[in-house]
């Protein structure tokens, strides 16, 4: 997975943080004409606007609008926030002031043609259920639909991701010809660790292996969607807290690729009780010792770090933040 694709999912992971950390409503629309995107649009593809764009609000007063990366923007006041999360022709706006929304939403509907769709339920495959302190985050529908896809809704369900112990290697069983289904549920499986931290780890070892598929890497796949199939309700809950710190966790698998003797590293981030940023990926070079493949991975989840650091910086309606590392 891109480091630009991970950062777009934080970014969406740290607005969903705010709808449970402070009081503000979320409003959800829907562009009828889409200018200058298309619908082939990837987020890995999505380019930082750097324009110079103001909304004005109730009392006639002009916000600039900060673009903080490739599909997330905010304005905010001494006292109140707006952010938009844009894809497309879908915008989510969550906001603290209901006149900044509608002032925002007025001008924008002189320009497109605009539909207000409510309160947020779904965006961008993923559901979202709003309780009173807390946002609880899953794709369902969209496991649902990738068992049904690959032929696996009568399967039964599997309590593990695959065998205990097992590792993987591209000389394993025989060659697998038929590979178009299995590489776009690779795809798919990726696009599903936006929340499932629980099946990162197994996703990009499988997906190690799309260049020389094997019957034995399709069965692994096949133990991934069984797990899935008792699982599908997993997600991320976020829930509110008194004060943001940053909390992160490290770990590396030494030498853990038996085809060319690289490290697995991995990572979780956390602002206080809410997970925000994870990952698992092989290490681009050969470690010659443990410690020194814990070293990369520390690197690894520090560069993560600044860059929260940036975002909650520039989320500035945050309160102060502290970071910690383990």
């Amino acid at each position: 997975m891109s480091h630009a694709t991970n950062n777009n999912q934080d970014q969406a992971h740290a607005m969903m943080a705010s709808l449970a950390n402070i009081n503000i409503k979320e409003w959800f629309f829907d562009i009828g004409t889409t200018h200058h995107l298309s619908q082939t649009t990837s987020l890995d593809n999505l380019q930082s606007y750097n324009g110079n764009d103001k909304v004005t609000i109730g009392n006639g007063t002009q916000l600039p609008i900060l673009h903080t990366g490739s599909f997330m923007s905010f304005l905010h006041t001494a006292k109140d926030v707006l952010i938009l999360l844009i894809y497309v022709d879908n915008i989510l706006v969550i906001g603290s002031d209901p006149h900044c929304a509608s002032s925002f939403a007025s001008r924008l509907n002189a320009i497109f043609a605009l539909r207000d769709l409510g309160r947020l339920h779904y965006f961008l495959e993923l559901e979202i259920m709003q309780a009173k302190n807390s946002v609880h985050l899953n794709q369902h529908k969209y496991v649902h639909d990738l068992l049904q896809r690959t032929s696996m809704l009568k399967s039964k369900f599997a309590s593990t991701l695959g065998m205990v112990g097992q590792n993987l290697s591209k000389h394993d069983g025989d060659s697998f010809h038929d590979v178009t289904l299995y590489r776009s549920t690779f795809g798919a499986l990726q696009y599903l660790t936006l929340t499932r931290p629980d099946i990162s780890f197994v996703v990009n070892k499988a997906c190690q292996f799309m260049s020389s598929l094997s019957n034995t890497h399709c069965l692994a796949v096949k133990c991934i969607l069984q797990y899935l199939k008792g699982t599908a309700s997993y997600g991320l809950s976020m829930q509110p807290s008194s004060a943001l710190d940053i909390q992160a966790y490290t770990d590396v698998d030494w030498a853990f690729c038996l085809d060319d003797g690289r490290s697995t590293s991995g990572y979780c981030i956390f602002i206080r009780p809410n997970l925000v940023s994870w990952s698992s990926t092989k290490q681009k070079i050969i470690s010659r010792s443990n410690a020194e493949s814990e070293y990369h991975g520390l690197a690894t989840a520090t560069s993560e770090i600044a860059w929260i650091q940036s975002l909650v910086t520039e989320l500035s309606f945050f309160y102060n933040t502290t970071t910690s590392m383990v």
